[in-house]
């Protein structure tokens, strides 16, 4: 049956990379007056359920109506459900993906996981121990979503689809040292991509800080607290006690990198050799440098 097309149906996105900045990314372009972006970051709603007949309106009611209508899902950059759906429902559709370092998106993937206290492996034994796993649509395998740190790194592996199913006209790559080196200068070349004027942007806010847990007993012990979400309830008791459960929750973390795992020179090296061969194969299918990423160049 033909749904007749919203005006919030989304026609851009953020497909990865994870751990790479999408949420920075996400922000900025929302300060542009031509592009809202949706109010949930990652619903991964194209990407779970397979090929959807419609949209439902609850996705759609995350856009706004504007020139530019975007959501940022890391997940997509995989899930071929994804591409499908895009082809299906949102043909017109513009790809800005932004990619890290693969050596430092794997370490910072670790910490992710290891600092909320979802993964006990050491660096090493978790990286050996899913090399080869395949993520799976709609079935992260841990509470902060998916693990399979080595298999999202590769970038021109799970890029070389787009470059099939979509023009190559409405694919942008920016790279995470670009964005934090050359803010401005990237997002404005966002911009003169998606064909909007170029603006001064607010770049003082920072997102999505991994940061690690400091005292795990107690923070399980806060996570398990259920505050009583009931009819019975008023709100006016429910927000102060949600608001005191995330700072007793972020009185358990710290952003102190030196808490942190880090590589040393030979695991760089290490790391480096699983990753090689696929960024080559990226620069020939980008015609990009990716000077930046010091290891390969």
């Amino acid at each position: 049956m033909y749904q007749k097309k919203s005006m919030n149906t989304p026609n851009l996105f953020i497909p990865g990379a994870g751990k790479s900045g999408t949420s920075s990314l996400h922000e900025y372009l929302n300060q542009h007056p031509d592009i809202s972006m949706s109010a949930i970051k990652e619903p991964h709603y194209l990407s779970n359920t397979g090929l959807l007949e419609n949209l439902s309106e609850d996705y759609l009611n995350l856009f706004n109506d504007n020139k530019f209508r975007g959501e940022s899902s890391t997940g997509y950059m995989i899930f071929d459900s994804f591409k499908e759906n895009v082809l299906t429902h949102c043909p017109e559709a513009k790809f800005i993906f932004v990619l890290r370092n693969p050596i430092d998106r794997l370490v910072s993937h670790y910490n992710w996981k290891h600092g909320g206290g979802h993964e006990p492996k050491t660096f090493w034994d978790a990286i050996n121990d899913d090399k080869n796993k395949i993520p799976i649509a709609g079935v992260p395998d841990s509470p902060m979503g998916y693990r399979s740190y080595v298999q999202w790194g590769y970038y021109y592996k799970w890029l070389k689809s787009f470059y099939t199913y979509f023009d190559s006209q409405n694919i942008y790559i920016i790279t995470t040292e670009q964005l934090k080196d050359e803010s401005l200068k990237t997002l404005n070349q966002c911009f003169d991509f998606l064909n909007v004027e170029r603006i001064d942007l607010d770049f003082t806010q920072k997102h999505n800080i991994s940061k690690v847990v400091t005292r795990p007993k107690l923070k399980s012990f806060i996570q398990k607290c259920r505050i009583p979400f009931t009819e019975y309830v008023p709100y006016s008791l429910k927000s102060p006690l949600q608001k005191f459960k995330k700072v007793a929750l972020s009185n358990c973390e710290s952003t102190d990198k030196k808490l942190q795992f880090s590589l040393s020179k030979q695991g760089r090296i290490e790391v480096k050799n699983i990753y090689l061969n696929d960024v080559n194969e990226l620069k020939n299918l980008t015609g990009l440098s990716f000077k930046e990423w010091k290891d390969f160049s």
